[in-house]
């Protein structure tokens, strides 16, 4: 056993350690990868691939748990993080017209995000943050102090195990790939508890990084996070005024409601499109008899709308790939148009007009116009314009175009995009429909949402990873306001006749009312973890919104009458 100061100044080194290498690591892949793009320099990620190997040997000849490090086994360790740079730098490459409809090239992009998702969830969790560093470094410390304590691979592992207990369960009975979850969230506890258990503690804590990340985004993807709107209960929700539950999902289904995406109130019905990838989950509610309708369609439906004729309903399925229809009663598909041998392989949204409907595409970043013959049995698109981002030199980075609106009246379609330059830059661009190019730009650290604001040429915009909502004129093109919000915000609508703006934060988990013309928050309820779908029914003055929770249907008259200003 090692003195108490001796544990404690070794316990600082290793978590010292274990930050350093992760944060050079990072910036040095970025560096690398980036540099194939035009933005990273070889030199820095070659300078930082020199720092990184010295630290992890010089760290590596400190005696720590009552032994150095040998040299052979430094030697493989390095080795194993330089295959993993290789094969990382090498998938990457791969582009869509290399393999058809998979590409890895979007790894560059998750390299912009992945600080931004860090910054956001721990400004959401500074609690469990805390608690899960106390822990870290309790292990450390302990570890230090008693090498040969049996109780300590114990507890590590039964921690391990929890964690990856509540990624298989959550998964478990959710249809789609689960096994693809349960390897990307459950991995890195695993390789710990392999490590920690084979009383390898320089790596199993030099990992503990990549498994606290990859533990705040699964807690957050899966709704457990942050713990106001995790453990929110129905109850919360009833008593709220004017709150109102019309689908509640049994316990089996409500897994599923953590990936709500499509909410859709019509004068008949109410639809309800959710879940995780592989099976979109519909429900459809009967406005007049409230009877309930469940149906299962493969893939991931991207965006919903309803048809011309009022009945049968049109799909962009994200992952089949596909631009389908789905009868309004039934909720089947009824026809589908494949759009992988158009160029489109990941389809996001649409906007339709007169015979016309645009799609936008992930990647490639693509807008698309086709002439459209859709109809209850048939489904016809024939391709006249696109615009390829990518391969036109506005971005260079393979991802990718997102939100349409469409301004019938000027001719206009917008269209947002990701990512611009070396950061996290998305463009608004405004594409003239008579000739299909890009007309004019503004680039701000937007999102996908774009809510136009009635009576105005301006629209609401807001960040996806940043605490703002950006309101730009579509007359001057450009930024006239930056709203003080919350971060993800997925979910927006306007009211004219209120002046006032409801906004859903999928990381709050919170509904938040603001004034329009101030800017101000009026008010912020919770409703449920990662709301993500909202609607907006002027005619019986309510708002729709759709969490974890179900489905929630408020009198905006006897909400707003109560209204309690932020804490």
């Amino acid at each position: 056993m090692i003195s108490l100061p001796a544990a404690a100044s070794g316990a600082f080194i290793i978590l010292i350690d274990a930050a350093a290498l992760n944060i050079i690591l990072f910036y040095g892949l970025e560096n690398l990868l980036f540099h194939d793009v035009g933005y990273g320099s070889l030199w820095r990620a070659g300078a930082l691939g020199v720092l990184f190997v010295a630290l992890f040997a010089a760290v590596g000849r400190i005696e720590f748990w009552g032994a150095r490090q040998r040299p052979r086994q430094t030697v493989i360790q390095l080795f194993c993080v330089a295959l993993f740079v290789f094969a990382v730098h090498r998938i990457a490459q791969i582009l869509p017209d290399e393999v058809g409809e998979t590409e890895f090239s979007w790894i560059r992009v998750e390299l912009i995000k992945t600080p931004l998702w860090l910054q956001m969830h721990l400004r959401r969790a500074p609690v469990f943050a805390a608690l899960f560093l106390a822990a870290v470094a309790g292990f450390v410390f302990a570890s230090l102090r008693r090498p040969r304590n049996r109780v300590l691979p114990v507890a590590a592992g039964a921690a391990a195990l929890f964690v990856v207990f509540r990624v298989v369960y959550f998964f478990w009975d959710i249809a789609g790939p689960k096994v693809g979850y349960m390897i990307f969230f459950a991995g890195p506890p695993a390789l710990f508890l392999a490590l920690f258990s084979l009383r390898s503690y320089r790596m199993a804590f030099r990992l503990t990084p990549l498994a606290f990340h990859m533990l705040l985004v699964f807690l957050f993807y899966v709704g457990d996070l942050p713990w106001r709107a995790g453990f929110a209960d129905a109850k919360d929700l009833d008593r709220l005024p004017g709150v109102t539950r019309v689908f509640s999902p049994p316990a089996p289904g409500r897994k599923g409601m953590s990936f709500t995406r499509n909410l859709m109130v019509t004068p008949d019905e109410i639809y309800l499109a959710y879940g995780p990838m592989g099976v979109t989950q519909f429900a459809a509610i009967d406005r007049s008899s409230n009877r309930l309708r469940e149906a299962r369609v493969p893939g991931l439906i991207r965006d919903l709308r309803l048809a011309a004729d009022g009945k049968n309903l049109w799909a962009i399925n994200w992952q089949d790939r596909a631009l389908q229809v789905l009868d309004g009663r039934t909720l089947a598909v009824r026809c589908a148009v494949p759009l992988a041998p158009l160029d489109l392989y990941l389809p996001w949204n649409m906007a339709v007009d007169d015979g016309k409907i645009y799609i936008s595409n992930v990647t490639y970043p693509i807008v698309a116009e086709f002439e459209a013959d859709i109809g209850a049995d048939r489904c016809r698109l024939t391709p006249r314009r696109q615009l390829n981002l990518y391969k036109s030199g506005y971005t260079r980075f393979t991802d990718g175009a997102y939100g349409l609106y469409l301004d019938r009246a000027r001719r206009k379609l917008y269209a947002t995009t990701a990512m611009l330059e070396a950061q996290y830059l998305t463009g608004l661009l405004e594409i003239d429909l008579d000739s299909f190019t890009v007309a004019r730009e503004v680039r701000m650290p937007g999102g996908v949402t774009i809510e136009p604001v009635e009576g105005t040429p301006n629209i609401l915009f807001p960040s996806y990873y940043y605490d703002t909502i950006f309101e730009i004129s579509l007359a001057e093109m450009r930024v006239v306001r930056a709203i003080k919000a919350v971060g993800n915000i997925m979910a927006l609508k306007y009211d004219k006749g209120r002046g006032l703006i409801y906004a859903a934060s999928k990381t709050s988990g919170e509904l938040l009312v603001f004034d329009y013309a101030t800017g101000k928050i009026l008010t912020r309820v919770l409703v449920g973890a990662r709301p993500g779908a909202m609607a907006y029914e002027r005619e019986s003055d309510s708002l729709w919104v759709a969490s974890r929770l179900g489905i929630v249907k408020i009198d905006l008259r006897t909400f707003l009458a109560k209204l309690t200003p932020p804490q």
